[in-house]
């Protein structure tokens, strides 16, 4: 069955999806898997596509277009919505998918349903976590760029304009579901009714348990230890691809005994209520999806990731470090390589001190350079301005894909520790009850 699966970026650096889809990462840790010299590896099974874009120009098109709407301008906006087609792993060797069917398959789902957008579509052939199944991914600016007719799914008129962002409604997201399932039907693939849940339904633990003994598979499936992830249709395909942490709109229950302004105001009082009243029902329904069974397994997860992202800052800040070192050296290379021309001039002159005296700045500034290269490659092997400029974006890659992990691990953890607050709110009166039950019985 094929399953959608939905992310959310509001990382302004385009560039970083592009990345992903075309160089390996680490299917856990969201690394980018570098060679021995420290280089990207390609991916190998890939076919990428661009939709009222140039692909390899993504991320600057992006960017012109909301400089030119002003949109996408703050950090907590959404810039990116990154959608992925999990196609079931018999697709393959039942229905005869291939890379190529599948990324036509994506172009048309993308086209159909993301109309007026700058859109990558790229096909993943090498499955994950040896799941072994084709997906697509479609990742697109939030921003539209052309003004498009109107749709059957659109609320509003502007949902059709060019200058706004993609609206996420629940319309929206069955007519997803129903053209889904219109593509997996029509092109005879392994797919259920999503829109009907079956009385029997069973876990997708319990789904893919079964798919992996069809397959002859015995390996578990890991779990990731990045982000939690989630569909929107119910049950989760095999492989869990970790790009954007998906924030929900969890907020804070707020203690009433402790507020001013609610003991100030009943209107207020009774109004926070209510809202906390919908935000303790909404973190009960997130624990029961996450698998918390307990206070101290929310609490484990919560102190897992926290040291995640202590170690990704830990991690950001060496690499800032050695990209600050680098910059360095490439800042006393240019300035060795500028006035070097004019130093030979000088051993060449008859009158040196002559010479020396008339360009006195430009040789002082090759001779701090050269020392400066000396004391740092005291062998001998100062490497080449190409090689340390390649060193540099490298290391830029690297930063900026760390900056993405840490930035998603800061969200992930900031809302676990407001689901543990809200627990904790949950909680507190059986537990006050619980003690004057104790007291009460000591005294009796």
């Amino acid at each position: 069955m094929a399953i959608l699966k939905h992310g959310t970026s509001k990382n302004s650096n385009y560039g970083d999806a592009l990345n992903y889809l075309l160089f390996e990462h680490d299917g856990f840790t969201m690394k980018p898997v570098l060679d021995e010299n420290g280089n990207l590896v390609r991916r190998r099974d890939y076919i990428l596509d661009g939709i009222n874009c140039d692909p390899f120009t993504y991320a600057e098109e992006c960017r012109e277009l909301n400089e030119q709407f002003c949109k996408n301008q703050k950090p907590d906006e959404i810039k990116a919505h990154h959608y992925i087609i999990s196609f079931d792993p018999l697709d393959q060797s039942e229905c005869g998918l291939t890379g190529e069917k599948a990324q036509a398959l994506g172009m048309e789902f993308a086209k159909k349903n993301f109309p007026g957008h700058q859109a990558l579509v790229c096909t993943h052939m090498d499955g994950h976590n040896e799941s072994g199944n084709i997906h697509v991914h479609i990742v697109f600016n939030s921003l539209r760029k052309f003004d498009i007719e109107p749709q059957e799914f659109a609320e509003r008129p502007c949902d059709c304009k060019a200058g706004f962002k993609h609206h996420q409604t629940r319309g929206l997201l069955t007519h997803m579901q129903k053209s889904l399932m219109e593509i997996c039907n029509r092109e005879g693939l392994h797919q259920v009714d999503l829109l009907s849940p079956s009385e029997n339904k069973i876990s997708d633990r319990e789904y893919w348990a079964i798919r992996r003994a069809e397959l002859g598979k015995q390996s578990e499936i890991k779990e990731s230890n990045v982000w939690f992830d989630y569909s929107i249709f119910g049950d989760s395909p095999p492989d869990y691809v970790e790009v954007f942490f998906l924030k929900s709109d969890l907020r804070l229950v707020v203690d009433l005994q402790n507020n001013i302004k609610a003991q100030q105001s009943r209107v207020y009082a009774q109004k926070v209520k209510l809202t906390n009243l919908k935000q303790m029902a909404q973190t009960i329904v997130y624990v029961q999806q996450h698998g918390y069974d307990t206070r101290d397994t929310l609490q484990s997860s919560y102190d897992e990731i926290l040291a995640k992202r202590v170690e990704a800052k830990k991690e950001l800040r060496e690499i800032e470090d050695k990209l600050k070192d680098i910059n360095e050296v490439i800042r006393y290379m240019g300035q060795y390589l500028s006035n070097k021309k004019v130093f030979g001039e000088m051993l060449n002159a008859r009158n040196k001190k002559k010479f020396r005296e008339a360009h006195s700045s430009e040789i002082a500034v090759y001779e701090t350079a050269v020392r400066f290269l000396k004391g740092r490659y005291t062998d001998g092997k100062i490497p080449s301005m190409k090689t340390l400029q390649q060193e540099k974006q490298s290391l830029g890659i690297r930063r900026d894909a760390k900056q993405s992990s840490y930035n998603y691990l800061y969200d992930y953890t900031q809302e676990l520790k407001t689901v543990c607050a809200n627990v904790d709110a949950i909680l507190k009166p059986q537990q006050e009850k619980e003690v004057k039950r104790t007291k009460s019985q000591e005294i009796s």
